[in-house]
């Protein structure tokens, strides 16, 4: 879970290293008028999927993470918080 070029840069070298699978990139949302997020276009182009949700205290989005059963979240730069 990232955004911007800091999060972009920390999931090429996860990826680089080869020995975690990622499962998965969230980032926020698209906003109008901006540019799409790096971390997004990168984890596009890797075709990684790809989550926006606007709001971790939405249940649909904590439903959606706990689909991918991951052993670890990584969040580089990030303004969504995930709940305890």
């Amino acid at each position: 879970m990232g955004q911007q070029a800091f999060g972009k840069d920390c999931l090429a070298r996860i990826l680089e290293e080869g020995r975690d699978e990622v499962v998965a990139v969230y980032c926020e949302p698209d906003r109008e008028g901006r540019p799409v997020d790096p971390i997004k276009e990168f984890a596009l182009e890797k075709s990684l999927p790809v989550l926006q949700p606007g709001d971790f205290n939405d249940e649909a989005a904590l439903e959606d993470l706990a689909v991918f059963n991951a052993d670890l979240m990584i969040m580089a730069f990030v303004n969504i918080f995930v709940p305890e």
